[in-house]
């Protein structure tokens, strides 16, 4: 199944062979949104984790 659609005369179909110029086409994403959390989760721990780590370097100096 595809993840592109066309939106024309609003009417939302999935993209299929040629479509005209003054369609708007959008595709959906792969993930859902609780991956999406989820990894923006992870990447704040991180970043936290590397932020709290050159602190403590920094008090060492």
């Amino acid at each position: 199944m595809s993840n592109v659609y066309v939106l024309k005369n609003g009417k939302i179909e999935a993209a299929n062979g040629i479509i005209s110029k003054d369609a708007l086409l959008f595709a959906t994403p792969k993930r859902s949104i609780d991956d999406f959390i989820k990894q923006n989760k992870e990447q704040f721990k991180e970043n936290q984790a590397s932020i709290l780590k050159g602190i403590e370097e920094s008090k060492k100096r």
